[in-house]
């Protein structure tokens, strides 16, 4: 296990509130985390553990705050373009110990939204 923290930033302003996750690429156990208000995340592996497996990982970020309205209730509006979430271009390899991943995000090119 490696313990991840990083920024994530789009167009250089910190991205709040979005959904960071960390998929291994030889199919184990995700991580997850979300963005403060500064763009700063911190990976959970479980309830209990933090961090990632080591090894390389394919990245999915995404944004939250549900502000359209779905069938069932608030649906997040996505900020992020498809090419660092449904169609993702992000990698990250996790080592051992501590490691500092950061994002810098550019707008531009295709948004999808979830269905709702």
């Amino acid at each position: 296990m490696g313990e991840v923290t990083g920024t994530v930033t789009l167009d250089g302003s910190p991205l709040s509130n979005a959904t960071v996750e960390f998929y291994p690429d030889d199919g184990g156990r995700s991580s997850a985390g979300r963005t403060d208000e500064a763009g700063v995340y911190e990976l959970h592996y479980d309830r209990k553990s933090m961090g990632a497996t080591v090894g390389q990982h394919k990245v999915v970020i995404q944004t939250g705050g549900g502000d359209v309205e779905g069938d069932y209730g608030a649906v997040a509006r996505e900020k992020v373009p498809a090419k660092y979430n449904v169609d993702t271009e992000l990698v990250a390899n996790v080592q051992g110990g501590t490691n500092t991943i950061d994002f810098p995000l550019e707008s531009g090119g295709e948004i999808i939204q979830p269905p709702g």
